[in-house]
């Protein structure tokens, strides 16, 4: 027997042991609970104008995400909570930025240290992914700015979370999504595959942070071939290296494309990556000091670290393979319902403002009616940047952000459709029971019984064809939803 019927944020139904979304989640481990004093005081000395709603805990994440050899691998994150069980909070996914190793990442971060707690201390449950290939996931390059693994990382993350407890008793049906750096092109890219691929799961808000949305013509035209001065020159490379190890036709010998002096650099940054043994500011360091040796001066233009017969296919050739693999990775080619802020700074010294710009001019003529780019200082630096695009983050999402009671049912109406088994088991917010009934097309109740959050419902005294089930909470509210069991 089959039954269809639904699973959301807000009420998590997750049907049998053989559910792939409930295969997803191998482990969620409580590391501990940061108070609100502490909190507060994180806030201070980071320089953020903030408060704590109270005290959080902190999990780390282990599920299942696609890989490029079309398996499995168990990959990490980090989730943070508010710890109170009196109220429901949106979901609010962080995607990081750059990180100097594949370790430095939110589910190994200090406590604290990563936007995630911040957002969390705002009346968030937000979930960071570590991205495919970084923290628990040790075997692997990581496919540095690749769009769609960025984005199925917090996609798997909310599918397997759906199942916990710990994740579906604190959540409504609010989502919104943010990331910075190379985590706002990852939070771009999240958005646009939930919107053309995932429009079950509605997004509220989104704002994206100072990322590299263009990588096919600004980060390319702009920065990489134009001869202008860019000091992080490890970006190069490493976007080519991630790229390597997503497209089997860009497997070049990377002495077809890198200058002969830095490639010795590039190869040993490649060859220690599973280890950190070169970490990305280390390599910026070495490509620094090699490029002023070989250039004789200091000019630090990216394209210099390129063959010429390379540089000059970008140029040139836009069906170059690598080009093709660069628009493939654009993250604003979408039509975007949703609310959504540009954040950046017009002297960000990493990625170039004209990435906001760009994007808000196409999204726009695409039909977006409510995207706008935001400038927030004309000197202020990529890591100067961070504080006044977050605290803008915050305040654009407040003005949607719903904080719900803790025994709040979502409307039947809200719920959306997922195959499953003959079983059910229902997360009620923070009720310890509540009641399910189940009625057949004749309308006759073949079940009534209070269950414990969690328990799991038999469904097999259902008859093919029609049937309802309806929940109740202890304050009398209740939901139900049609069923077709064949």
């Amino acid at each position: 027997m089959k039954i269809f019927t639904s699973s959301v944020l807000a009420l998590c139904l997750a049907f049998g042991a053989a559910g792939a979304e409930a295969q997803n989640l191998i482990s969620l481990q409580k590391r501990g609970t940061l108070t609100r004093d502490l909190a507060d005081l994180s806030f201070l000395l980071a320089g953020f104008s903030l408060s704590s709603r109270g005290d959080i805990d902190y999990y780390v994440v282990n599920y299942t995400m696609e890989n490029f050899e079309g398996g499995l691998d168990t990959v990490s994150g980090l989730m943070v909570r508010p710890t109170t069980t009196k109220e429901r909070f949106p979901v609010l996914v962080y995607q990081h930025g750059t990180t100097l190793t594949k370790y430095a990442v939110p589910s190994r971060a200090a406590v604290g240290r990563d936007l995630a707690y911040v957002a969390a201390t705002q009346g968030y449950v937000a979930i960071a992914p570590d991205f495919l290939n970084m923290g628990d996931d040790q075997e692997g390059f990581h496919p540095y700015v690749h769009a769609r693994s960025e984005a199925l990382a917090a996609i798997r993350m909310m599918e397997a979370l759906k199942s916990a407890p710990e994740f579906a008793n604190a959540t409504n049906d609010q989502l919104f999504l943010t990331g910075y750096s190379q985590g706002g092109h990852a939070s771009m890219a999240l958005h646009e595959i939930l919107v053309e691929e995932f429009p079950q799961i509605k997004v509220t808000a989104a704002a994206h942070m100072s990322g590299p949305y263009s990588v096919s013509e600004i980060m390319k035209d702009s920065v990489i071939l134009k001869d202008s001065t860019f000091v992080y020159l490890a970006f190069l490379p490493y976007t080519v290296l991630g790229y390597q190890a997503v497209y089997p036709e860009l497997n070049d010998d990377l002495a077809t494309i890198f200058r002969a002096p830095y490639l010795p650099i590039i190869t040993r940054f490649r060859d220690q990556y599973a280890t950190g043994g070169v970490p990305l500011d280390s390599l910026t360091r070495e490509l620094l000091r090699q490029y002023t040796i070989a250039e004789g001066n200091m000019t630090y233009y990216p394209s210099r670290l390129l063959t010429p017969a390379f540089a000059k296919e970008l140029r040139d050739n836009p069906d170059n393979k690598y080009n093709v693999a660069l628009r493939d990775n654009d993250t604003y080619d979408f039509v975007n319902p949703t609310p959504t802020r540009l954040l950046y700074c017009r002297g960000d010294d990493q990625v170039n403002y004209l990435n906001s710009i760009l994007a808000e001019r196409r999204m726009v003529a695409a039909g977006a009616t409510d995207t706008k780019a935001e400038n927030l200082g004309n000197t202020l630096n990529h890591g100067e940047c961070v504080i006044p695009a977050v605290q803008r983050m915050l305040g654009f999402f407040k003005t949607f952000q719903q904080i719900t009671s803790g025994t709040q049912i979502p409307e039947a109406s809200d719920w959306t459709y997922v195959q499953a088994e003959a079983t059910l088991r229902v997360y009620l917010h923070d009720e310890a029971t509540y009641r399910l009934e189940l009625i057949d097309a004749l309308g006759r109740t073949t079940a009534t019984a209070s269950y414990t959050s969690g328990a799991l419902v038999d469904l097999s005294r259902l008859s093919a064809g029609l049937a309802v089930v309806r929940i109740t909470d202890a304050a009398g509210r209740s939901a139900s939803h049609k069923l077709i069991v064949q």
